[in-house]
C-alpha cells in the first residue's frame, strides 16, 4: 500500500465512503489503469475543468483568515511616538507594519496593539498574522491613516 491509499483505507475503515479521490482509490484500486486514472483525475481536479464532476456541483474556495478572527483596525491614536492600534481580531501573532516596515508590536489585547513609532509621518498601517518561523501568513488588513480619520 502506497502512503496516498492509507488515507482512503483509514476511512473505509471507519465506514465513510465519500469524496472523488476516495472513490477512485476504492473503485479502481485493483484495476491496470488505476495509476493512470488515479493521474489524470488527479490533474483534472487541479488544474482542469473538473471534467471528472460531470455536472455535478464542484467543490468552492471559501475566504479564510488565521488567528482568532478576522481583523480590522478600526483607530489609531497616537501619544508622542506610542501608537495605540484599535480593532478586532488580533493575536500574540498580530504585527503591525508602518509603509511597509515591520514594527516589534505588543499586543494588548484581541482589540488592541501596541507599537513604538520611528516618525510621525506615515501613509498606510498594516496588520498581519505571522508564523511561528516569521513568516507573515495570510493577507492581512491594510489601510491608509486619511481614511481612519
Amino acid at each position: 500500500m502506497t502512503s496516498y491509499q492509507l488515507g482512503a483505507y483509514a476511512l473505509n475503515l471507519l465506514g465513510i465512503d465519500s469524496g472523488a479521490m476516495h472513490k477512485i482509490h476504492d473503485i479502481y484500486a485493483d484495476s491496470d489503469d488505476y495509476q493512470s486514472i488515479l493521474d489524470t483525475v488527479q490533474k483534472d481536479l487541479l488544474y482542469g475543468e473538473g471534467r471528472f464532476y460531470e455536472n455535478q456541483l464542484l467543490p468552492s474556495s471559501s475566504n479564510l483568515f488565521f488567528g482568532l478572527g478576522e481583523l480590522s483596525i478600526e483607530s489609531v491614536e497616537q501619544t508622542g511616538n506610542l501608537l495605540l492600534i484599535h480593532g478586532n481580531g488580533f493575536s500574540s501573532e498580530s504585527h503591525v507594519y508602518l509603509d511597509g516596515e515591520a514594527l516589534s508590536t505588543t499586543f494588548v489585547s484581541p482589540q488592541l496593539l501596541q507599537v513604538v513609532a520611528p516618525s510621525q509621518t506615515y501613509q498606510t498601517i498594516e496588520i498581519k498574522q505571522r508564523s511561528g518561523v516569521d513568516q507573515a501568513i495570510g493577507q492581512g488588513i491594510q489601510t491608509t491613516i486619511s481614511q481612519l480619520n
